[in-house]
């Protein structure tokens, strides 16, 4: 049975009515964005979270970056998981959880400077047993394609578009981003091991036209955490 909670050194994830748990590609995820944006981003800035589940990447960027975080869910369960999740963390005040459908949310904040995603779905992979897990991993109600234009409508002219997904989906992306008039400034290819394919690839976009910074990031070499890994995780995980 999976931990009800994920202690973390600066903040808690209870997780027991949330369909999806915390997980390592995740926490790669929001580490990696946290360390590529913290240079770039101003203090007190829009962020959005679409699809925020437990809360876990809009916690992590709040523990790194000044953000004004609208944290978006359209599953009751989660949204008041996650909205307890923020009110006993330290960013109470930056964070602010929205029961809604992204598709029909309206902002109160205008554009934002920062959108993440780790979308709740996995296109045409092995659909999982239960409704709630199913509507988390799969694009029942939203398509990659409409996340695109989506992220696009409410993203600012100088801002930026996190995305994590399946590695097999990393040239769709791509085209679909490019349609949609964004291209990729950064990009991560994210493997289990040294021995192992990737098996997601982590994006940052923009609004304009640059070539993209690529590269790869083990979680593990041999028996141990990688370099990379541990440089990451390292502001985040007890035993790091």
């Amino acid at each position: 049975m999976a931990n009800t909670y994920f202690q973390f050194k600066q903040f808690t994830v209870h997780q027991e009515r949330t369909a999806m748990k915390v997980c390592t590609d995740a926490c790669v995820f929001g580490a990696w964005v946290a360390a590529k944006m913290n240079p770039l981003h101003t203090a007190n800035a829009p962020g959005l979270d679409i699809g925020t589940g437990t809360g876990l990447l809009s916690l992590m960027l709040a523990q790194q970056l000044s953000l004004k975080i609208d944290a978006v869910e359209m599953d009751k369960d989660a949204f008041e998981q996650s909205a307890g999740n923020f009110k006993d963390s330290p960013w109470v005040a930056s964070l602010s959880a929205v029961h809604a459908d992204i598709r029909s949310f309206s902002s109160t904040a205008g554009k934002y400077d920062l959108i993440i995603s780790n979308p709740p779905f996995f296109e045409n992979d092995l659909k999982a047993s239960g409704r709630g897990r199913n509507l988390a991993r799969h694009e029942s109600l939203l398509d990659l394609r409409e996340l695109f234009r989506i992220a696009a409508l409410l993203l600012a002219h100088e801002g930026y578009f996190a995305l994590l997904l399946p590695a097999h989906r990393k040239v769709q992306a791509e085209q679909l981003a490019a349609e949609s008039g964004m291209h990729p400034c950064y990009i991560a290819d994210v493997h289990q091991s040294m021995k192992h394919s990737a098996f997601r690839v982590m994006f940052i976009f923009r609004n304009r036209a640059a070539t993209a910074s690529v590269e790869k990031i083990h979680i593990r070499n041999g028996d141990h955490y990688s370099p990379e890994f541990v440089q990451l995780l390292q502001p985040y995980y007890l035993h790091l």
